[in-house]
């Protein structure tokens, strides 16, 4: 199985935050990186290129779900803590099988949750880069500055679009 981009819901705020900002720049023609609510995105996204390994790059790692099931074992543990070995061993054995199909049956529902949001973001991606690109064609005549600030989204759009199709297909 490939390795996702975007594991959980938190780490598709920063693509909602690109999709917000090239939104904004689309209405606003004078805005430039500077007036942006991402400019460090903005400007990596101008010095790395297209080339970059992903959205990612920009952006710190999240931690992994695997840590909820080792942290409910060890609540269990701790719950029924004292218990001699073999009492242990049958009140510790269902116990822990209903906690693992609890955290199976939340891992399946968030990771459908985590599909749709990442298509939904995908097509809007999608719109704002189009946007983008009309907009860079009407704005021959523009600034270094706002030139500079829609390539940048231009850029950044294109890695953020990649990374959701490795995710979604």
């Amino acid at each position: 199985m490939a390795k996702k981009n975007f594991r959980n819901r938190e780490s598709l705020k920063d693509i909602e935050k690109v999709i917000d900002e090239a939104s904004i720049a689309i209405k606003d023609e004078k805005r430039t990186i500077k007036q942006s609510a991402i400019p460090k995105i903005l400007k990596g996204a101008l010095v790395m290129g297209v080339g970059a390994v992903s959205f990612h790059a920009f952006l710190p790692r999240w931690k992994d779900i695997g840590r909820w099931i080792r942290t409910a074992f060890l609540a269990v543990v701790a719950i029924i803590g004292g218990i001699t070995l073999k009492g242990f061993l049958l009140i510790i054995i269902p116990v822990t099988i209903i906690i693992a199909l609890i955290i199976v049956i939340i891992i399946i529902t968030k990771k459908s949750k985590l599909r749709k949001e990442k298509t939904r973001l995908l097509t809007l991606a999608v719109e704002k880069l189009h946007a983008i690109v009309e907009q860079l064609k009407q704005e021959v005549t523009a600034t270094k500055e706002r030139a500079d600030y829609l390539n940048s989204l231009n850029i950044t759009l294109k890695v953020v679009i990649r990374d959701l199709q490795a995710d979604v297909t």
